[in-house]
């Protein structure tokens, strides 16, 4: 996600998308998600969780205050 100076529709929705495309079939990965805020996560431990480079993130309840 990118983050903006105001809290709006174009601020909280704008994050980067990798598309690949070709001519090979991609296998669906099987995706756990992760409730940013039930599970008491921060940006830190965002950061380690990517530290461990996962194939996919997948996060809701996701929500940066400041």
């Amino acid at each position: 996600m990118k983050r903006g100076r105001y809290w709006n529709e174009m601020s909280q929705f704008r994050y980067d998308v990798v598309l690949h495309v070709g001519a090979q079939p991609v296998q669906p990965l099987e995706v756990v998600w992760q409730d940013w805020q039930a599970e008491g996560m921060s940006v830190a431990s965002l950061e380690l969780l990517l530290q461990e480079q996962p194939e996919v993130v997948a996060l809701t309840g996701f929500r940066m205050l400041g």
